[in-house]
């Protein structure tokens, strides 16, 4: 047997059912170990879980991007230089750090609710703290969008409501009243009554306001919360319906966006006509039809010989519309329609009437527009790009310039350990691993030098109410990493004292036996070495020992947290929570540390045993 069999040999028989010489010291030795390991994994994961668990607390984490840094046009530098462009987002994604920047739908400016008393205590900011019913526009393939991205197909356009907002201050009768006469019965009877059904609405009807203010239909997801920082927000819709509203808001003239119809801007009724009527149709009855659509919608219903027309909008309406603005008749198509068949008219859908059709082709491609040329202003048009598309001029038009950018935008930090390189990026400070900040240009700019020296400065800032969250998280991790010495200092002296007497009667027990070796022609190196062998056989035995315990702990705590994502869903931020994260790196420090201490205490206290070359063996036989 060799020298390695027989010291485990000596080491397993402490854990046998018979009596084994020496007695059972090494499995005392071993369970020992196993609840000093035990202990230190349960340290080093409850400081983890507990930073975890702080960076979702004040500052949020989504799942494949990591830790979200709000920032903001740093309008308080000496030499402020726009918004958030998109050779910014272009130099910041090329420094490893992904960013969303996004736009806010304010509070009755493109999208309200259709109708006052719905949303409890109005539309805009009122009295106290009741939240607007306002929004953001996001990427719906981004970070921000707080569900699954919505598949591409026709339709409406998606919204994901904030379930939480929206039980707590959403009236559900008020809404119901307000669509009334405005949608048809039959999808007015699709909302139901009953606020404890209200997660049921997979359509909400909100006014848009682009050339005029008209009824449109949104495609709902609900979650149960949106948050930016502390805030709650009501609702997320696509960033592409914001870009779109607002360019076709700029040139009313020659843009027409009808998007009330979705993704794909459809069209406006400004004359239905009914198809041609046969000499016995009841002539009274179609009439009397047309003239109840009227009233719904707002028009006025002519008899012509072969054929029944409403004209939409009064006259004091038409004689409202802004001279040039060919944008602004009529109602969008699929809504009278759909009207027109609840009361049974004659009209054809292929050939309705007079119609007007939204601007083509046109689309959002993440930074710019795709339009016609000759449906942009001059003075705009100086800023895109044209191109000939078979013979027809398109423009590129850029939507994310200095002056044309975001006002917002959330930079992400892969993990916690990585939000202080983050800040030192986007601050402008110099950092190991970092290039210089005059190498960060668009990020890093030149100040006034006469007003704030020669140092580079930033274009971004960190929102206050980020910044506040930060300074609470990194007072919580500093305590914590000053706490850790001390604690660190007692728990180890503990582990030696312990592991010293231990030890002591380990070699206490065998003395005679490691005499006996020496006799028989072992050397004091070889018996030094089955010490070693069996103190990392003893370490990881106990190794296995504490992951089990460990385990089973982490399974206890599991059932006493499995409430928290519930009680705390903002905090949780659809995360599971994992009380006690243990990686690899701290399994191996802490069996690392078992091992290496009781090989050290075994060999000093086989010196002081006399278990040494500089002894004679017949101070082991005292």
């Amino acid at each position: 047997m060799g020298l390695a069999g027989l010291a485990l040999t000596e080491y397993a028989r402490a854990f046998r059912r018979r009596f084994a010489p020496g007695g059972r010291d090494f499995l005392w030795f071993t369970l020992l170990l196993a609840g000093l390991q035990l202990h230190g994994l349960v340290i080093l994961a409850a400081r983890e879980g507990i930073l975890e668990q702080s960076v979702n607390a004040f500052l949020g984490y989504e799942e494949g991007y990591g830790v979200p840094v709000w920032v903001l046009p740093n309008s308080l530098r000496s030499n402020y230089a726009g918004t958030i462009d998109r050779d910014m987002v272009e130099r910041v994604t090329a420094a490893g750090f992904a960013m969303e920047p996004y736009r806010r739908f304010r509070a009755e400016a493109r999208l309200r609710l259709p109708g006052p008393g719905i949303w409890k205590g109005g539309t805009a900011m009122a009295a106290g703290n009741l939240p607007a019913f306002a929004g953001l526009a996001v990427d719906p393939a981004g970070p921000i969008w707080p569900t699954p991205p919505p598949a591409a197909a026709p339709g409406p356009w998606p919204i994901v409501l904030n379930r939480t907002l929206f039980a707590r201050y959403f009236e559900l009768g008020a809404y119901r009243e307000a669509l009334a006469g405005r949608l048809p019965e039959a999808e007015r009877a699709r909302i139901p009554t009953d606020p404890a059904r209200l997660g049921e609405i997979d359509r909400l009807w909100l006014d848009i306001r682009v050339h005029r203010r008209t009824l449109a239909p949104f495609a709902v997801t609900w979650a149960d919360h949106i948050t930016i920082g502390a805030e709650q927000i009501a609702f997320v819709a696509p960033l592409a319906l914001w870009h779109l509203a607002e360019e076709a808001v700029r040139n009313p003239q020659n843009l027409c966006l009808f998007l009330e119809a979705g993704p794909e801007p459809g069209r406006r009724i400004t004359m239905l006509r009914s198809e041609r009527l046969m000499p016995k149709a009841d002539r009274a009855a179609i009439r009397a039809g047309f003239e109840r659509l009227a009233e719904r919608l707002g028009g006025e219903a002519r008899a012509r010989p072969t054929q029944v027309r409403i004209t939409f909008g009064t006259e004091e309406e038409r004689a409202a519309y802004k001279p040039g603005n060919r944008c602004d008749p009529g109602l969008p198509e699929a809504l009278v329609l759909a009207h027109a068949e609840e009361l049974g008219l004659p009209v054809d859908p292929a050939n309705p009437g007079v119609t007007i059709a939204s601007t083509a082709p046109v689309s959002f491609e993440g930074d710019s527009l795709l339009l016609p040329c000759d449906a942009v202003a001059t003075d705009r048009a100086d800023r895109g790009t044209r191109i000939d598309a078979e013979g027809r001029c398109l423009l590129r038009l850029p939507l994310a310039e200095r002056d044309t950018g975001f006002e917002e935008a959330f930079v992400y930090a892969p993990s916690r350990l990585e939000i202080g390189r983050l800040l030192d990026f986007l601050l402008c400070r110099p950092a190991p691993g970092l290039v210089p900040p005059e190498e960060r240009v668009p990020l890093c700019i030149d100040p006034v030098v006469d007003r704030a020296g020669t140092e580079p400065e930033s274009r971004l800032r960190i929102d206050e109410v980020y910044e506040d969250a930060l300074t609470r998280y990194n007072f919580l991790t500093d305590l914590i990493d000053h706490l850790r010495g001390p604690i660190g200092l007692g728990l180890g002296a503990l582990l030696l004292v312990i592991l010293w007497v231990q030890i002591g009667t380990i070699l206490g027990h065998r003395r005679l036996r490691y005499a006996m070796l020496l006799c028989s022609g072992t050397t004091w190196w070889q018996i030094r070495a089955m010490l070693v062998v069996q103190a990392v056989a003893a370490g990881l035995a106990a190794l296995v020992l504490a992951l089990g315990a460990f385990l089973a702990v982490h399974a206890v705590l599991d059932r006493l947290t499995a409430g928290f994502a519930e009680r705390y869903p903002v905090v949780a931020a659809g995360v599971e929570l994992n009380p006690l994260p243990v990686g690899l790196d701290n399994i191996a420090l802490v069996a690392g540390l078992a091992i290496l201490t009781s090989i050290l205490l075994l060999l000093v206290q086989a010196r002081l045993y006399g278990i040494s070359e500089q002894e004679p063996v017949e101070t082991l036989m005292r």
